[in-house]
């Protein structure tokens, strides 16, 4: 896929994903360098870091995706016997 196909698919999905989530702004440039900045922190990660940068991502790009607030869920709820 030739790169400015790449750039153009990133862009539109970031902002569908902006719009779904009442965000709006930022430049073109400023998108791709901030996934870009995203996508080599999950990638480049070791086990630990690459969790929490799931935990992160998971909201923005799925909207039913609870990402951190997971754990206070998991905090509340009564141990098993």
């Amino acid at each position: 896929m030739p790169q400015d196909e790449v750039r153009r698919q990133l862009l539109e999905q970031a902002r569908e994903a902006q719009a779904r989530n009442g965000g709006s702004g930022g430049s073109d440039d400023e998108i791709v360098r901030l996934c870009r900045s995203l996508y080599e922190a999950i990638v480049l990660a070791d086990d630990a870091n690459a969790q929490l940068a799931n935990a992160f991502l998971g909201p923005l790009t799925d909207p039913n995706s609870t990402g951190f607030l997971e754990g206070f869920n998991k905090i509340d709820r009564p141990a098993p016997s």
